[in-house]
């Protein structure tokens, strides 16, 4: 029995996730398509460019340019989250309608990177090993909608609650090829858990029809490579390509259903998904005391694909007619204060939705911008610091057994970070 929930149990990360279409494709698919949190303060300022970075995070964007540091480095990261959603609910072809708003924040140890330089008698060879916060999976959502039937009122207030994220853990190395090409690799494990609470209560004539809730859990556990390459092809002019192998999960999905009291647990579902291919490029041009970085990344989420779960197998096909291939653009820019070790950042960037518009769905591309300080304390210390604002709107057409009326339903989501990185060099 679900009315408006699973079309509803998604609405979208700001600057990492999209909502997800019920009867199209199951929520898994929402919490993993398009959702990067980003890693790194500086990168994060600077409108999250990182493929020509020269720090720790380099192991994650472009394992290549690890062989650009000199030193051992000890890296550690925090984050702050605020999701806002507002929503908006009518019948379709109303102009006034139902408007509800909530947000939910989190404070969490985002990444710690540990990269080590290996002595060699000509260029570089640099070991890192690291762990980050890929995805972001804690949001919140709440619509209210009410009409009348046969002359009664009925209502439904539904609220969602997610938490939980996805884990990324790294082994890599950089080594130089000649003076001005560097090659990279890496291996990943990923892990994590979704939760997710639904409450949908049903009011009919000021009585209650039903006090129906959701539990569900999803566990992940997968592998991946990526493979990195650096140029310099100028002192001030440097260019970086790499290629992110498909990534394998392996998802555990249980959970159960509560009403009236009554609990029905669902049974255990175990399935793998498969993530695309994602190729980036990025590019860098150094002067005096200004840097400036572009970034682009490709993924056609059209690829993505279920696999050993004959049932899941069936959404394939309608994966690759909902799902479109997606290019994230961001540019960042970077000035240095020498006279008090300060560097000033700014940044923009478009990271559209990977899903297709429909006659019931329409979206608006995300986008946002930051802007960050660091300084360096006694030369072997850099604290960095980021703040990120992005936002999006989209547009639903909904039909529930529940309601006479259809119903349309319009979010904005908006989503502030800030980010706290730490780094030292011994």
């Amino acid at each position: 029995m679900r009315r408006l929930t699973l079309p509803i149990i998604m609405f979208a990360l700001a600057i990492l996730a999209a909502p997800v279409f019920a009867g199209y494709l199951n929520d898994v698919n929402e919490v993993i398509a398009g959702n990067q949190i980003g890693i790194g303060a500086k990168q994060m300022a600077m409108g999250g460019t990182g493929m020509m970075t020269i720090d720790g995070t380099a192991i994650f964007y472009n394992p290549a340019n690890l062989t650009r540091i000199p030193r051992i480095e000890f890296m550690l990261g925090m984050s702050y989250n605020k999701q806002k959603s507002d929503i908006t609910t009518r019948a379709v072809g109303e102009e006034s309608g139902f408007d509800v708003s909530d947000s939910k924040s989190n404070t969490r140890i985002s990444s710690a990177i540990l990269t080590v330089p290996y002595p060699t008698y000509r260029g570089a060879l640099v070991f890192g090993f690291g762990v980050a916060r890929l995805s972001d999976f804690d949001r919140i959502s709440n619509f209210y909608f009410e009409e009348i039937d046969e002359g009664e009122v009925r209502t439904s207030n539904e609220k969602v609650k997610e938490s939980g994220g996805l884990n990324q853990w790294a082994f890599g190395f950089g080594i130089d090829l000649s003076p001005r090409i560097s090659f990279g690799g890496a291996l990943m494990v990923y892990h994590g858990k979704h939760e997710l609470n639904l409450k949908s209560p049903l009011y009919y004539a000021g009585a209650m029809e039903s006090d129906f809730e959701q539990l569900l859990e999803y566990r992940y556990i997968g592998y991946g490579a990526k493979i990195g390459l650096g140029m310099q092809l100028s002192r001030r002019i440097g260019l970086g390509m790499a290629i992110e192998s498909p990534v394998m999960l392996d998802i555990d999905q249980d959970g159960s259903e509560i009403e009236f009291g009554i609990i029905t647990p669902y049974s255990t579902v175990e399935y793998e998904l498969k993530k695309p291919f994602v190729f980036s490029a990025g590019a860098v041009s150094r002067f005096d005391y200004f840097t400036l970085m572009a970034d682009i990344e490709y993924t056609d989420w059209s690829q993505m694909s279920y696999s050993d779960n004959m049932a899941m197998e069936l959404f394939n096909d309608e994966i690759e007619e909902v799902y479109k291939e997606v290019l994230r653009f961001r540019i960042g820019g970077e000035y240095v204060v020498p006279s008090i070790d300060l560097a000033l950042r700014a940044g923009f960037f478009n990271d559209p939705l990977p899903y297709q518009e429909m006659l019931s769905y329409k979206n608006d591309s995300r986008y946002g911008y930051s802007f960050g300080f660091g300084f360096l304390v006694d030369q072997v210390m850099m604290i960095d610091f980021a703040y990120v604002h992005g936002s999006f709107s989209d547009s639903f057409i909904l039909e529930s057994p529940d309601f006479v009326e259809t119903i349309n339903l319009d979010e904005d989501i908006k989503n502030d970070r800030l980010f706290l990185t730490v780094s030292y060099r011994f």
